[in-house]
């Protein structure tokens, strides 16, 4: 019963990272390639919801990539490393 209860908690949140994650993908897109104004992304609650979800699942193998949904997601990493950049190389007078 409980390795039901990780599967259902652990892949509920793994889709909720695909869902946000392909949001903010989009939003890339949308911005970059079409190069038109885009809503902003969501922060961290994909790769966080991922990791979580990693960590639910009831496949040890599966633990040590716990991580990946934080590089993935355009949302968190990606977008802190952008904005540290932006904002204190490109733009150091803010």
């Amino acid at each position: 019963m409980v390795a039901l209860s990780r599967w259902a908690i652990g892949g509920t949140l793994m889709l909720v990272f695909a869902w946000v994650a392909t949001l903010n993908a989009s939003v890339l897109w949308i911005w970059y390639v079409q190069k038109r104004k885009a809503p902003s992304r969501i922060p961290l609650l994909g790769g966080v919801a991922g990791s979580i979800g990693i960590w639910l699942l009831p496949l040890a193998a599966a633990h040590k990539w716990w991580w990946a949904p934080l590089v993935v997601d355009l949302g968190c990493l990606p977008l802190i490393l952008h904005a540290a950049v932006h904002y204190l190389v490109v733009r150091p007078d803010r």
